[in-house]
């Protein structure tokens, strides 16, 4: 299991109530239409960011963040992708970006990366 540490469970959503009440009305300034607007669009990237990782032994890899629940095989991905902050783990269907704020988290990609190669091997011997 691979997941974010208590101190970040509780610094994130405090910084993110922060800069919440930071951003409300009444602010003075012609720039600061764009506080509400990032706060809108980090709240939407707190809600769906994996806080927590799970590979089971049927080498099934379940990501689950605070509004959804993902579980992908490695037939399902395509490729890795490193960001700043995160690495972002590209599906046939969409793609799931994974914090590197996490314990361990380039761990947990050669984890992923090792079940990718071992099911491409698997998969190339069968044809």
């Amino acid at each position: 299991m691979y997941g974010f540490s208590r101190e970040y469970k509780i610094l994130i959503p405090i910084f993110l109530l922060l800069m919440t009440y930071v951003s409300l009305p009444p602010y003075t300034g012609s720039r600061y239409y764009l506080l509400p607007i990032i706060c809108i669009y980090l709240w939407i990237k707190l809600l769906f960011t994996p806080y927590r990782v799970d590979l089971s032994d049927d080498q099934a890899v379940t990501f689950k963040s605070i509004i959804r629940k993902i579980i992908i095989y490695p037939n399902e991905i395509e490729k890795i992708v490193d960001h700043m902050f995160s690495y972002k783990i590209i599906l046939r269907k969409g793609s799931v970006n994974v914090s590197t704020l996490m314990d361990r988290p380039y761990e947990l990609k050669r984890a992923i990366e090792n079940l990718i190669n071992t099911h491409g091997a698997k998969s190339a011997a069968d044809t």
